[in-house]
């Protein structure tokens, strides 16, 4: 499993349990810097002013999600209750998300969605590249070329 190719996230949730919980799993999949924030709108401003890859914000389903969240230029994910199981689709659209993932989920689950999303037309702002690679010094072996995952952000280039 590859890891994502995060630099930063922001996690916003009133519920501290579920805050420390996603921002964990983040950092397994491969983000070094994760922050958590009890209010969305306040982790947006914060993404907006700092820079960032991804925020996941707590949304009732319902009510709109802070203008500043889209500001960031950053994949905005909806964290939904679990009744919109089945219309997180429908759901994106309302809320203009990026994804609205219903909760519960797993790990296993965050990464498939998330991969998916960087796969997709909304992970193209992180302009993720992967390329087979040859070390210099040393031939590939017959059928097995190493992978470099590359992430153009922001007019810089980064080798993961």
């Amino acid at each position: 499993m590859f890891l994502l190719p995060l630099r930063r996230a922001l996690v916003a949730d009133p519920d501290p349990h579920r805050q420390l919980y996603v921002a964990e799993i983040l950092k397994l999949l491969g983000a070094p810097d994760v922050e958590t924030f009890a209010d969305a709108a306040c982790a947006a401003r914060r993404g907006r002013a700092g820079g960032c890859d991804l925020l996941m914000l707590a949304w009732d389903g319902q009510a709109a999600l802070p203008p500043e969240a889209f500001d960031a230029g950053a994949l905005v994910v909806a964290m939904g209750p679990s009744s919109l199981r089945g219309r997180e689709a429908e759901a994106a659209s309302r809320c203009g998300a990026d994804l609205v993932l219903a909760g519960p989920f797993l790990r296993s689950g965050l990464f498939a969605a998330l991969d998916a999303l960087l796969r997709g037309e909304a992970g193209r702002r992180l302009k993720v590249v992967e390329m087979h690679a040859r070390p210099a010094q040393q031939p590939a072996a017959a059928g097995s070329p190493s992978l470099l995952r590359v992430t153009l952000q922001r007019g810089r280039a980064r080798a993961g």
